[in-house]
């Protein structure tokens, strides 16, 4: 569900709402770099993991940021060269949420900057607390955007989706450095290989 979206419908009209919309959805495809990296390495990571190799865990991670992030930056800037000439062929009328862009991306950006940090808590068994730092990103992003709305208008929704994805990063990069340390101050036994079927 598109929080800020549901919540934009509350406050504004909904011309208002299609051009946000329209904003973040463009902006928003430089999110599939995350996406397909926290995807390509998901398999990885549990496979790793699951022979002890904890440091092959931490190797493949830090990487996998980068492989997020550089992309992730020269994909923003073009789309924020192109952004204004993009938003037009919606309409005129669709540009003006062309400064909405510069907000969004910070949000979209900071998941880049911890990379698939997400995917290696739930290939390394943390399901439970990916799925509360989730909850807490949706409640904050609830709560901020009926703040800034009011205020703000779509700029505000802009601000408080932002943040959201902020904190979220913030938070999974530290639960995801927690959870390596701790692991790796765990000597693990690679699992036994399984006996042929007779």
């Amino acid at each position: 569900i598109n929080l800020d979206i549901v919540l934009l419908d509350i406050f504004v009209e909904p011309d208002q709402i299609a051009v946000y919309f329209a904003t973040a959805r463009t902006i928003s495809l430089i999110g599939f770099v995350h996406f397909a990296v926290n995807a390509a390495c998901m398999a990885r990571f549990s496979a790793r993991f699951a022979r002890g190799d904890m440091a092959g865990v931490q190797d493949l991670f830090r990487a996998s940021r980068n492989w997020t992030l550089f992309p992730s930056l020269a994909g923003a800037t073009a789309m924020l060269a192109l952004g204004h000439p993009i938003l037009w062929l919606f309409g005129t009328e669709f540009t003006a949420g062309y400064p909405l862009m510069f907000v969004l991306v910070l949000g979209l950006l900071a998941r880049a900057a911890v990379g698939p940090a997400q995917g290696l808590l739930v290939a390394t068994g943390h399901q439970t607390l990916t799925a509360a730092v989730m909850a807490v990103t949706v409640a904050c992003n609830g709560g901020l955007n009926l703040l800034l709305i009011p205020q703000w208008g779509l700029m505000g929704a802009a601000a408080a989706t932002a943040t959201a994805f902020a904190l979220e990063s913030l938070t999974l990069h530290l639960a995801a450095r927690r959870a390596m340390a701790r692991a790796a101050s765990v000597p693990m036994q690679p699992a036994a290989p399984q006996a042929p079927a007779e």
